[in-house]
């Protein structure tokens, strides 16, 4: 290999270091509070669709909610990070993978070692087709009859479990477990959180992963 082939291919995985840890600092400052959680649940603008389908990644949640169950599933995570809180330690995993031919990165979030958020996020998504098949897929799935719309609606199993999707610079899905629901609840009990919270708004089968 010529000098310049190799001095233009370290310069391209120079800058695929820069762009992942530019990704993960961002996301990283998204989670450094509490509030980026609860304020996923601020849904008083948005219409419930109940399923009577349990929503998948908590369907089987004595089984599938330790971390080492996602590593072995995915792989040694690209990033991982831990967060302190008082109400404990949140641990993150971060992972590039494939949902059907789709490019998404996911994020596990573990309070305690259990398991209490999952996210997708499509990157590749430019056009409202594209965004419509997963959309399809969830509505397939928990048996929604109506149209699902990003802004105007989430997904509501009846163990509380959420789907919460975020249509902005990113089409983003979150599965959000009860537990989230009630450590809101008691932290705005006992006056430890506000309702003040920032709006983030902002390798299988596609079928068997939303």
């Amino acid at each position: 290999m010529g000098i310049f082939k190799k001095l233009k291919k370290a310069i391209s995985k120079n800058d695929n270091y820069l762009d992942r840890d530019f990704y993960f600092e961002n996301i990283l400052n998204n989670y450094k509070h509490l509030d980026a959680y609860f304020s996923l649940l601020r849904l008083e603008n948005k219409n419930k669709i109940t399923t009577t389908v349990p929503i998948a990644y908590f369907s089987n949640y004595d089984l599938h909610n330790s971390k080492e169950y996602f590593i072995k599933k995915y792989g040694k995570p690209d990033h991982t990070a831990i967060n302190h809180f008082e109400i404990g330690k949140i641990k993150i995993l971060f992972y590039r993978t494939h949902l059907s031919n789709q490019k998404v990165k996911l994020e596990l979030h573990f309070l305690n070692k259990r398991l209490i958020m999952v996210s997708y996020t499509f990157s590749h998504l430019d056009h409202n087709s594209e965004k419509q098949h997963p959309l399809d897929v969830l509505q397939q799935k928990y048996l929604v009859e109506k149209e699902i719309t990003p802004s105007d609606h989430y997904i509501e199993d009846p163990n509380k479990a959420k789907i919460v999707i975020m249509d902005s610079v990113e089409f983003k899905v979150y599965y959000l477990h009860n537990t989230l629901q009630e450590l809101m609840n008691s932290k705005l009990k006992k006056g430890i959180i506000s309702t003040n919270y920032p709006d983030i708004s902002d390798e299988k089968n596609l079928f068997e992963e939303l």
